[in-house]
């Protein structure tokens, strides 16, 4: 189980690890607002390397207040619940006329996703999951399987995403 006030994420980077997985805890600085653990996937259908991010919940919400980004005496029901993020940028660029219909695509794969992630921003797609936890509190197992499920998500889906972000209205 990972536990404990002491770096989270190089105590997940070591359970990923002996699971098979390349990892790298990335500081604030390097990785943008927050610390970060950046994992590495098998490479997708077009051999492209893929890179799932794992952060603390909480410290970017904490790095959004410092940046006067959020108010820091704003108090939201979920201020007490702590969430580890997993995010994953798709390797490709949505084409404008396509953004539409793909909107929709995702929000139906959504619904049928043990998981569901999948999302759009102005010229990305990605995938991301909020995990809630208990405190630090992680169990190996958990964490190993969920990133394990956003992997096999990713590989199964990752095909016909792209074929619809390049798609013409």
């Amino acid at each position: 189980m990972i536990f404990g006030k002491k770096s989270p994420l190089q105590k997940a980077a070591a359970v990923l690890k002996r699971n098979g997985y390349a990892t790298e805890v990335q500081s604030a600085g390097e990785a943008g607002r927050v610390d970060r653990l950046a994992v590495t996937l098998a490479d997708d259908y077009r051999e492209r390397p893929q890179r799932l991010y794992l952060s603390l919940a909480s410290d970017a919400q904490a790095a959004r207040q410092e940046q006067g980004e959020a108010p820091a005496d704003t108090a939201t029901p979920y201020d007490e619940i702590d969430f580890l993020q997993f995010y994953c940028q798709l390797p490709f660029r949505p084409q404008p006329e396509s953004r539409p219909a793909l909107a929709q695509y995702l929000h139906t794969l959504n619904r049928q996703l043990p998981l569901p992630g999948f999302g759009l921003k102005e010229e990305a797609v990605f995938f991301r999951y909020l995990l809630v936890t208990a405190g630090d509190e992680i169990p190996d197992r958990l964490l190993y399987e969920t990133v394990t499920l956003i992997e096999f998500i990713l590989k199964r889906t990752l095909a016909g995403i792209e074929q619809r972000a390049s798609a013409s209205g």
